[in-house]
C-alpha cells in the first residue's frame, strides 16, 4: 500500500448494506412498538373520557334528585371540566410522541426503499384535518360545557 492512498473498507459493501438494513429494521420495529403503545394509551384515554362523562352526568342527575345535596350540584360538572382539560393535555403529549414516531417511521421507510410505507402515508395525512383535531375539539368543548353547567348549577340552585 502506497503512502497517501485512502484505506479501503475491509468489509464488502454488500455485507455492510445488509448490516445497515438490519439496524434500520430493528429501529423501525422498536418505533412501531412505541407507536402501538401510545395508540393504545390514547384509546384508553378516550374510553375513560366517555365513561367519566357518563358518570358525571349520572352523578349530577342523582345529586339533583337529592334535595339535601342540591347545594353540591355544581361539583360533578366542575370535576368534569377539570377532567376534560387533563384529557386534553394528556392527548397533546400523546400526539407529539405519535407524530415523532410517524416522522421517524417515514424517514426509515425512505431509507429502506422507494415505496411509501404506512408511516409515510400517516405522516403526510397528519398535516390535514385528522383524528387529533377532532379529539382536541371534543375535550375542549366538553370542558366548556361542563364549566357552563357548573356555573348554572351554582347560580340557579341557591
Amino acid at each position: 500500500m502506497e503512502k497517501g492512498q485512502p484505506v479501503t473498507q475491509l468489509v464488502a459493501p454488500a455485507a455492510n448494506d445488509q448490516n445497515v438494513l438490519q439496524k434500520l429494521s430493528l429501529v423501525y420495529g422498536e418505533n412501531a412498538k412505541v407507536a402501538a403503545t401510545f395508540w393504545e394509551w390514547r384509546h384508553k384515554l378516550m374510553e375513560r373520557f366517555f365513561y367519566s362523562t357518563a358518570g358525571i352526568v349520572l352523578g349530577t342527575a342523582w345529586i339533583y334528585k337529592q334535595k339535601e345535596l342540591s347545594h353540591l350540584l355544581f361539583v360533578p360538572p366542575l370535576l368534569g371540566c377539570v377532567y376534560c382539560i387533563v384529557s386534553y393535555l394528556m392527548d397533546r403529549v400523546n400526539s407529539k410522541i405519535l407524530l415523532g414516531c410517524y416522522k421517524t417511521g417515514k424517514e426509515i421507510e425512505q431509507q429502506l426503499g422507494p415505496v411509501a410505507g404506512a408511516y409515510s402515508v400517516i405522516f403526510d395525512r397528519y398535516e390535514r384535518v385528522n383524528y387529533t383535531v377532532f379529539l382536541r375539539a371534543l375535550y375542549l368543548s366538553s370542558a366548556s360545557l361542563f364549566l357552563a353547567m357548573s356555573g348554572l348549577a351554582a347560580v340557579f340552585v341557591r
